[in-house]
């Protein structure tokens, strides 16, 4: 119940731009359908589809909503912009729940090797 709470109130301090300390929340909500929030990261990213940050963030968003191949697509683009160790690991889960054992596997071991 109140991770829907959180959403709004997210979207409505953020409506025009990212805020640096706010956006990082956006991975802790828990939704099935956080539709307000991703219409919003996506814009963000109309702006700039080379926000690396944002592609990470959206990734988690979707990979909390069980929207894998959207988690996938966008964690994959954050990559080619940014080695981030915890985008990769997002990456091997979404992998593993696709049941690309080798995929994750491969994932697990490139995080290893990003500080």
């Amino acid at each position: 119940g109140m991770h829907q709470d959180a959403e709004a109130a997210l979207v409505q301090f953020q409506k025009k731009a990212p805020q640096p300390k706010l956006l990082p929340l956006f991975r802790e909500l828990q939704l099935p359908n956080p539709a307000s929030a991703m219409k919003l990261l996506e814009g963000w990213l109309k702006k700039d589809a080379n926000d690396a940050t944002v592609l990470s963030v959206l990734g988690c968003l979707a990979f909390h909503s069980g929207e894998m191949s959207l988690a996938e697509q966008v964690l994959q683009k954050a990559l080619a912009i940014r080695q981030d160790k915890d985008d990769i690991l997002l990456l091997a889960k979404v992998k593993e729940s696709q049941q690309q054992a080798q995929a994750a596997l491969h994932l697990y071991k490139q995080s290893l090797q990003v500080s």
